[in-house]
């Protein structure tokens, strides 16, 4: 039993170390992620899930100590749509960026693109994770920007002729995979009554 423990650990250690990394050091981080023989189920158990199973579990405990009146139903649709938009997010982006990646990026596989998107959303995580906390840093959202550069350090390993090309390629994932979350919660908003 004392083993499962330290497994996890261990995991939950070096979740924290990988979402500093690639938030600090993407050029490093990109080169160990790259090379790692993992699969998309790997990524999501071990990284993917937890940070949004804990924004989800945050918003919850947000909302309970933010309002006056706590109603559990309110409570539990917020959480709800909150992992919804975020796993939603996750895969929607996946699904499109797979789609279309052969006529962006060839020399991409789909399970690279996968590690760039779950990684990559890190950064979505942590700003999540900062406006529950503190709901008036709303207006720091333009960090979010800085994802331009985490996706820039991620195609270091592909072979882009023009550097204006990388740029572009940059931009346009980093949009997709801010994008996709925020249609899917402002979907699932709408659709639902509290």
């Amino acid at each position: 039993m004392k083993d499962i423990e330290n497994t996890h650990e261990a995991s939950y250690k070096n979740l924290i170390i990988r979402l500093k990394n690639i938030i600090i050091s993407p050029k490093k981080e990109w080169l160990v992620i790259l090379n790692e023989k993992t699969s998309n189920n790997d990524i999501v158990s071990i990284f993917s899930f937890p940070l949004i199973g804990f924004i989800s579990i945050l918003t919850f405990i947000s909302y309970s100590i933010e309002t006056q009146e706590f109603l559990l139903q309110t409570a539990l649709k917020k959480v709800t749509l909150t992992f919804i938009s975020l796993f939603g997010g996750l895969y929607g982006a996946f699904l499109i960026l797979k789609s279309i990646y052969k006529h962006i990026t060839p020399l991409l596989n789909p399970n690279s693109i996968f590690k760039i998107i779950a990684y990559s959303s890190s950064l979505i995580y942590v700003i999540d994770f900062a406006i529950i906390i503190i709901p008036e840093l709303f207006i720091f959202k333009f960090i979010l920007l800085y994802h331009i550069i985490i996706i820039w350090h991620s195609l270091n390993n592909i072979e882009i002729k023009q550097k204006s090309t990388k740029i572009w390629i940059s931009i346009f994932y980093s949009f997709i995979i801010i994008a996709t979350p925020e249609i899917i919660s402002r979907i699932s908003y709408h659709f639902v009554k509290f």
